[in-house]
């Protein structure tokens, strides 16, 4: 037998892994995001009715707001794990840091 039959295989290279680690990106804790703030605006539009143009600027700024800091915060704790996480799980954490962003932010407005 040769010595290379008996040596181990190589390591995983790191690009490999940190193609891995690649998947939990920015874009897909946005959408997550995202997919919280369109439900927000069918259910403000379901149970308020026509907004004025005043008070749909104001709700789409805090959205807005709330939306990018939510996903930076879903990003910043899933783009570290060796993993990729589905995009399920990613709404579900995505979902109480937006529902407390929302509340702060909504809180002292009619």
């Amino acid at each position: 037998m040769s010595q290379m039959e008996h040596m181990p295989p190589p390591p995983e290279s790191d690009m490999e892994v940190s193609k891995e680690r690649k998947k939990n990106t920015f874009g897909k804790a946005l959408l997550a995001a995202l997919v919280l703030a369109l439900v927000t605006l069918a259910l403000a539009f379901a149970v308020n009715g026509a907004p004025t143009a005043h008070e749909i600027g104001k709700f789409l700024g805090r959205l807005i707001a709330v939306t990018l800091v939510s996903a930076l915060i879903t990003w910043a704790i899933t783009r570290k794990r060796s993993i990729s996480w589905p995009f399920w799980q990613l709404i579900l954490l995505n979902l109480p840091f937006f529902l407390v962003l929302h509340l702060i932010t909504s809180s002292g407005t009619r």
